[in-house]
Parts: C-alpha cells; structure tokens; sequence
C-alpha cells in the first residue's frame, strides 16, 4: 500500500494531508528545495537536526534559554516561542478537534517503501547569513517564496495599502485620497471604475505585487502594503511607457471625454485605421460607431445586450468632486504629450479588438461540423 501523500523532494510520506502541509512549512524541507535547485540531493530529518544543533551551538549566549522541545505541540506539530502560546493553543478549538480526530485514527499507517514522518520536523530559526549555508546563493531564496499559499482578493470596500476597511466603493477611494495621497489616473476618462480597483485587489491581495514597481512580488498581503506605504509607491504606473498602460487599457475610453463630450480631443487622422483594420469588412465612423459589410449581416444582427454603466457613471461623478474638492486636478489633459499619450492608448485599444477577432475567427476554424448520418 503507497501513500497518497508524499513530498518529492524530501522522499517521505505521511499519513495525512494535515501533517504533509505542515511539513512544507518547516526548514528541513525549505532546506532541501535549495539542495536541488543546487542539484544536490535530499538530506534526511536527522541529518538537518545535526546540522542545526551546529549552528545552535555556535549562536549560544551565556544566557540560558528554556528547551524549544517543551513548547511544541506533538499532536498538531506547531512551535511556539513562549509558554502562553502554546497554552492558548492548547485551549483552542483547532487543536481539540485535531486531538480527538487524531485518537479516532488510532491505526498506525504502514507504507511498504517510503519512510513516514509521523510528526513534522521541529521549526527552529536558522541564521540567514551565507556563512550559515555553504553551498547556496542568495538567488535560492526565490524558491521558497515560490512555494508560498496565494492569498486573497481584497474587497472593493477595503484599502490597497492599509487594513481599513469603508462601507463602499466611494468612500474607499476617498479614505486612500486622504491617507496615502492615491488618486485614479485619468479619471475622466475612466469608464469602468469598480472593474479596476477589483483588477487592483487581485493584483495586490492575490499576487502581493507593488502598483508601482509592477513585476515585484512579496511574501504576503502586509509585506507588499509595508513596501508601498514606505516607498511612497500608493499609486498606478500609468504614464511611464506604453507598457505599463496596456495592463489599464480596457478600463478607459479616451474618444470622447465626459468633460468635453462635442470636441474631438484627438485628431481622427492621426490613427490610421487602415493599417489597424486590413480586411476590409468593417469602417470606423468618426462618431466611434462601426459599420459593416452586408455578407456579414447575420453577426451583426446579434445582440448580447449592453451593461447598464449608470451606477458606474454615477460612481465616477461623486469620485470626481472628490477630488476636485481635495485639490486634485490631474497632470493636465491638454498638451502635445498628453495628446500623444491618447493616440498610443486608443491604437492599443484598437489593435487588442482586432487581435481577439481574429483570435476568435482562427477558433471558429477548429469547430467541425458533421452530417446526421440517417436512413442508414
């Protein structure tokens, strides 16, 4: 009988999932993800304690210090640093739960191979010195941060940079105006504001990575809000190249400004919608509408039904007094490089919609279609 619970990398096995997540979590087995980045082999259980109590020997000061093995929880397999820990962790549901399920299961588990880990290895504090580890590097440290849980997406209602949490969307994009200085980019012509700060929550509630440095991940929520908060990063990478604004493309409509609905803020002239759209089948009006061949009469005439953006509108027009009344008027939206910032976005926009139709139309060449085979 195999295991259906084993670590690879440690070549063990467990007689259960709880005690196999709580091994991940342990040094020996961090230990051991930097032996095979380093390709070298698995260390054992034992040999990782030797080495441990080297460098416990070598760190011990004059003053003595009560033995970690009396605060360690034998039946859930957790370490504590102080007697009070581990006598409310004593008193807690989880552990009581744990405790009788672990005595309903009283049949020792017996694999005819791997080696079990009835308990998960001591978690003790090594130093994060190189001396400490002798054949890794600094870069191996991305490895155990790999392994890290994703967490959650924050709500709309509570704070990228903080624990607050507000009764509403508006009210949340007031209290971080107010108390991290952070204000939506281009505002007025922000279409679809709750869809981005849901696409902000995801991005730093789930992946831990900074708004402003854009491909830097942290190990949790409260590490990525320490970086902001002390960078003064509380704000979008928006206007430092074109790249960094096609992540935020899809939330703005830069045609025609609610501001200033009967001028034309970009020179139509200047996108060449002949070099966007080659297949000849639809023309771009200048009022934004598209029109159609005729042969392709029966997709137009589908109708998917349109959102219903009044709440959005109406959200934006209570976040843009907001902000008026707190001073914020933007970066300016006129000017040769404002200008030129919306020619980039609006091709963006253009060359995206042409790229997913004819992703969909190469799609639609791998359906195939069958006769019914009748009177046969």
């Amino acid at each position: 009988m195999s295991s259906a619970y084993t670590c690879i990398t440690c070549h063990v096995a467990f007689a259960g999932g709880d005690i196999q997540r709580a091994h991940y979590k342990t040094d020996w087995h961090r230990y051991n993800l930097k032996r095979k980045v380093a390709d070298l082999g698995p260390i054992t259980a034992e040999d990782f304690q030797e080495k441990v109590a080297v460098i416990q020997k070598l760190d011990k000061t004059d003053q003595s210090t009560p033995e970690r093995s009396s605060l360690l929880c034998t039946q859930c397999g957790k370490q504590f640093s102080s007697e009070n820990g581990l006598l409310n962790h004593l008193k807690s549901r989880k552990h009581i739960e744990y405790a009788k399920h672990a005595l309903e299961n009283t049949e020792p588990f017996k694999p005819q191979q791997l080696k079990i880990v009835q308990e998960p290895v001591d978690t003790v504090e090594i130093s994060e010195n190189d001396e400490d580890w002798e054949d890794m590097d600094d870069g191996d440290n991305s490895v155990t941060d790999s392994i890290e849980k994703l967490g959650n997406a924050l709500h709309v209602e509570e704070c990228l940079f903080c624990s607050y949490q507000s009764s509403s969307l508006d009210e949340n994009l007031i209290h971080m105006a107010n108390e991290h200085t952070f204000f939506l980019p281009d505002v007025d012509y922000l279409k679809d504001v709750q869809s981005l700060i849901k696409h902000l929550d995801e991005k730093v509630g789930i992946y831990h990575v900074c708004l402003w440095c854009n491909k830097k991940q942290y190990r949790n929520l409260l590490a990525v809000q320490r970086h902001m908060m002390d960078k003064g990063h509380c704000k979008i990478r928006f206007d430092e190249n074109p790249d960094d604004s096609f992540e935020y493309v899809d939330y703005y409509d830069y045609t025609y400004p609610d501001h200033d609905q009967h001028q034309d803020k970009v020179d139509e002239q200047d996108v060449d919608l002949n070099s966007i759209d080659t297949t000849g089948y639809e023309l771009a009006l200048p009022s934004g509408k598209k029109v159609g061949h005729r042969t392709l009469m029966r997709y137009y005439r589908q109708s998917f039904g349109t959102r219903n953006n009044e709440k959005s509108i109406d959200l934006m027009d209570r976040v843009k007094a907001k902000y008026r009344a707190l001073g914020w008027h933007g970066h300016g939206t006129t000017g040769e490089v404002f200008q030129r910032k919306i020619r980039d976005l609006k091709y963006m926009q253009q060359w995206k919609s042409k790229h997913y139709m004819k992703l969909g139309v190469n799609n639609n060449m791998l359906q195939h279609h069958f006769r019914e085979q009748v009177n046969f």
